[in-house]
Order: structure tokens, then sequence, then C-alpha cells
């Protein structure tokens, strides 16, 4: 989906942001936002869980 974190700032900025307007949305809007002013890069977050799920299964998995 995106590249790199930046390209994933980018989209945010333009695209999500906008969708969360703060008088409506106050503290989406400032999770979102920190999220992207932090460099947030949802491909290694999700590299990260798969990996903490797939290593507590392999327990499992060598037992059966």
């Amino acid at each position: 989906m995106f590249d790199t974190a930046d390209e994933f700032s980018d989209v945010a900025q333009d695209v999500f942001l906008p969708q969360l307007p703060p008088d409506e949305f106050p503290y989406l809007n400032e999770s979102a936002a920190a999220l992207v002013a932090a460099g947030y890069d949802p491909a290694e977050e999700f590299t990260f869980g798969l990996d903490l799920i797939l290593t507590a299964l392999e327990p499992l998995r060598a037992s059966a």
C-alpha cells in the first residue's frame, strides 16, 4: 500500500486527517496527527505484529 513512512505521511496529511475535523473528532484527530508526526510506518507495524503472532503460535505448532 505504502512503500515508505513518508509516503504514508503524505497521504495521511492530504487525505485522512482532513476527514477528521478536530472540532468533531478531537481525540482521534490528535492521535492520528501524533502518529503521522512520529513517522508511523504501517508496514513496519504489520510486520512486527505478524512476527509476534507467529512466534506465539510456534510452540503450539511444534507440540501438535
